[in-house]
C-alpha cells in the first residue's frame, strides 16, 4: 500500500502517515532484536562455558541440548570440541579420549552422587 493509499484512507496528512511508518519499522526493528537474542539464548544453553576446568578434572559432557548429562574427566578443548577421557580413565592413563560438544563443571550434588 502506498503512502497516497494510506492518507486516502485514514484522513491523515502525508507527514503524519510518514511518521506513522517510521515508528512500525523502528517498532519492528526492535522487535526483530528482541528475537535475534531469545533464540541465541535458546540455541547455545551450556556450550559457552568458559575456561576453569583443568587436565583431569571432573566434568559432565553431551553432544544435544536433550541429551542427558555423562560424567567424565576433562583434558581439554579445541576448536568449540571438548576433549575428555572415557571408560573411567583419567591423566594417569593418558589414553582413551573422546570429544563432546558441550561440557560444563559438575554441580556439588553431582560431585556427592559418584
Amino acid at each position: 500500500m502506498s503512502k497516497s493509499e494510506l492518507k486516502r484512507m485514514a484522513g491523515m496528512n502525508p507527514r503524519a502517515v510518514y511518521e506513522a511508518i517510521e515508528k512500525l519499522h523502528r517498532d519492528l526493528a526492535e522487535a526483530n532484536a528482541k528475537l535475534a537474542e531469545l533464540k541465541s539464548l535458546v540455541s547455545k544453553p551450556t556450550k559457552q562455558y568458559q575456561g576453569g576446568l583443568k587436565d583431569g578434572d571432573p566434568c559432565m559432557v553431551r553432544d544435544y541440548d536433550h541429551s542427558g548429562w555423562s560424567k567424565r574427566h576433562y583434558k581439554k578443548e579445541i576448536d568449540g570440541l571438548y576433549y575428555c577421557y572415557i571408560e573411567g580413565r583419567s591423566k594417569w592413563t593418558e589414553e582413551g579420549l573422546a570429544t563432546w560438544k558441550f561440557c560444563r563443571p559438575p554441580t556439588p550434588e553431582e560431585l556427592m552422587d559418584a
